[in-house]
């Protein structure tokens, strides 16, 4: 609703419905070169010192 008074903010609500992909929705590497075609260049990460972080190895749980 508009508020009369032009020098007071309202509140701005918006409602976003995301439907986000199946896992394993890229099922083939053709797939994947298309999507990668589609979105902006990788960044890629250039970590200059291991002082603040370790080393891991991911496990199933």
């Amino acid at each position: 609703m508009q508020n009369r008074h032009t020098h007071t903010n309202g509140d701005v609500i918006i409602h976003f419905n995301v439907k986000f992909p199946e896992e394993n929705f890229i099922q083939t590497e053709n797939q994947l070169k298309q999507l990668e075609e589609i979105l902006p260049p990788r960044m890629g990460m250039k970590l200059e010192s291991t002082e603040h972080y370790e080393e891991v190895k991911m496990m199933e749980y």
